[in-house]
C-alpha cells in the first residue's frame, strides 16, 4: 500500500472561495530545484490546481542549473512567474524579481500563514538584498554539529576523558575542546575522532566557510572594503589540518557519501551537517547510531558560534502576468501548514512555529538543533559572481587539506583574489 499524501491544503483555502475558482483558466509557469521536497510539492499540485481553477506548469531541474535557467529564460522575454533561488546567488537575480512589498495580498491564504515574524531572521535575510525583501524562504538548511552522546555520556569514557584531560567530557563547547574528543575517540580502525568534508564543492566552500568563521575571518566590511586577517585565516586552516589527523584514511576527498557512510556505521564521533543528512542518521534502515547523537549549533571559536546557512526563497518574476495567482502559490508553499506536511519528505524549516511545533521536535531530533545553530547561522556572501567566489574557496581549501599547497600560500592567494572584489575594485574578475 503506497503512502497517502495527506489533503492539507484544505486547512488554508477558505471555503467560500471554493465555488467561485478565482483563477480558473490561468496558468502558472513555475521553476524549481530538483530533490525529494520539490518532488513532493509537485504531488500536491492537482489539489492546489482544484481549488484554484488555476492549472500549474512545475519544473524541477538540478539545483546547480536552477541560476542559469533563469537568466537563460530572461535573456528569452520570461516564461517563468515564479522561481527558486539559492541565497547567495541573489544579488544578480533580485534585479529579475518583484519585490516582496510589491506582491499582491493572497486571497486564498490566512495572513498569519506567511506572516514574517514567523521566518527565522536568517532564513528571511537570505531573501534581501541591499535591505530590500524579494521573496519567502521555502527550505531553511543550517551547518550542525553532531556528535555520539552515547560515547560522550558513557561512564568509563567520562573518567579516561576527565583524568587525561583534567575537565568533564560533555558536548564541546569550543574548538579546543572539538579537538581534544577527536583526539580521545581516535581508535583506528574502530573509531575515529572526525569527518571531515573534503571533496571540492560546494560542500567544502560551506565547510570553509564554517571553518573561517568560526576563527572571526571576515572577508569585506559594510563598505565593501577587504579586512581578510591572513593570520586568523592560517590558524583556521591548521586547526582543520590538526583535526584531519583524526579523521579516516582516504578522508582527504570525501562528499556526504563518504561522511554519512562512516557515522552511520558508529564509526565516527563528530562532524559538522545538514538536518536533510541528519534525518538519514535517524531512520532504522540506514543507521546503526539511531537516537545517539545530539544535534548543536557548533562549537566557539576566537569568532564565537558560527553556523552557514544554505537557504533557497521563492520569488515572483517582474515579468510574471500572473502576479496574484504566483503570490498565492509562494505564500502556500511557505505557509505553516504546508511546511508541516512538507517536513517528512525533505523540506527543513524556516519558521519558528515547524521548528517549536511539540510533535514535530519529538519526530525530528534535530530540530533543536537547527533552533539553536540558526541563532548565529550566517548567510554566504551576496556577491555578484558568487559561483567564482565559491570555486575559489574551494579550491584554495582543497588544495590544504590535499597538501599540494601550504597554508601561508592558500592564505595568500585567497587575500589576493578577494582584493579583486574590494571596494573600488572591478567586480567580476574573480576568476583571473
Amino acid at each position: 500500500m503506497g503512502i497517502r499524501i495527506p489533503f492539507f491544503f484544505s486547512f488554508i483555502i477558505c471555503t467560500k472561495i471554493f465555488a467561485s475558482l478565482p483563477y480558473q483558466g490561468k496558468t502558472l509557469k513555475v521553476l524549481s530545484f530538483k530533490d525529494s521536497h520539490s518532488q513532493a510539492v509537485e504531488k500536491y499540485l492537482g489539489d492546489f490546481e482544484k481549488r484554484t481553477g488555476a492549472k500549474v506548469i512545475f519544473d524541477d531541474i538540478a539545483s546547480s542549473m536552477v541560476v542559469t535557467k533563469i537568466f537563460t529564460d530572461q535573456l528569452a522575454g520570461g516564461s517563468y512567474d515564479v522561481y527558486t533561488v539559492d541565497e547567495p546567488f541573489i544579488g544578480p537575480v533580485s534585479k529579475l524579481l518583484t519585490p516582496l512589498d510589491q506582491w499582491p495580498a493572497p486571497r486564498l491564504i490566512e495572513p498569519k500563514e506567511v506572516a514574517l515574524n514567523q521566518f527565522l531572521p536568517a532564513a528571511q535575510s537570505a531573501a534581501t538584498y541591499e535591505s530590500k525583501s524579494f521573496g519567502l524562504p521555502i527550505n531553511g538548511n543550517v551547518y550542525l554539529y553532531q556528535v555520539r552522546k552515547d560515547l560522550i555520556d558513557d561512564p568509563g569514557e567520562k573518567a579516561s576523558f576527565k583524568k587525561k584531560y583534567g575537565y568533564d567530557l560533555k558536548v564541546p563547547q569550543n574548538v579546543k575542546e572539538m579537538e581534544d574528543i577527536a583526539a580521545f575517540f581516535y581508535r583506528p580502525p574502530r573509531l575515529y575522532g572526525f569527518a571531515p568534508f573534503t571533496k571540492k564543492s560546494e560542500g567544502t566552500t560551506v565547510e570553509a566557510l564554517w571553518l573561517l568563521k568560526t576563527f572571526a575571518v571576515e572577508f569585506f566590511d559594510s563598505s565593501g572594503n577587504l579586512v581578510f586577517d591572513e593570520k586568523k585565516a592560517r590558524d583556521a586552516f591548521n586547526f582543520y589540518l590538526r583535526m584531519m589527523q583524526y579523521a579516516p584514511k582516504g578522508a582527504k576527498s570525501w562528499h556526504h557519501a563518504e561522511r554519512m557512510a562512516v557515522y552511520s556505521k558508529g564509526k565516527v564521533v563528530q562532524m559538522l551537517n545538514w538536518p536533510s543528512f541528519a534525518k538519514t542518521l535517524e531512520d532504522p534502515k540506514r543507521s546503526k547510531v539511531v537516537g545517539k547523537t545530539t544535534y548543536t549549533a557548533p562549537p566557539k571559536g576566537p569568532g564565537g558560534t558560527a553556523s552557514i546557512a544554505g537557504v533557497w526563497f521563492v520569488g515572483i518574476a517582474k515579468t510574471s502576468s500572473e502576479k496574484a495567482l504566483a503570490s498565492e502559490f509562494s505564500s502556500w508553499w511557505a505557509s505553516k501548514t504546508a511546511g508541516k506536511s512538507l517536513v517528512a519528505y525533505g523540506m527543513n524549516p524556516a519558521r519558528f512555529d515547524l521548528l517549536q511545533d511539540p510533535d514535530l521536535r519529538k519526530k525530528y531530533l534535530y530540530f533543536d538543533g537547527m533552533l539553536d545553530s540558526f541563532k548565529s547561522a550566517r548567510v554566504r556572501p551576496h556577491l555578484p559572481e558568487y559561483r567564482k567566489f565559491s570555486d575559489m574557496i574551494s579550491h584554495y581549501f582543497t588544495s590544504v587539506i590535499a597538501h599540494t599547497m601550504s597554508v601561508d600560500e592558500a592564505v595568500t592567494g585567497i587575500r589576493k583574489k578577494l582584493g579583486l572584489y574590494s571596494k573600488g575594485s572591478k567586480i567580476g574578475m574573480l576568476s583571473q
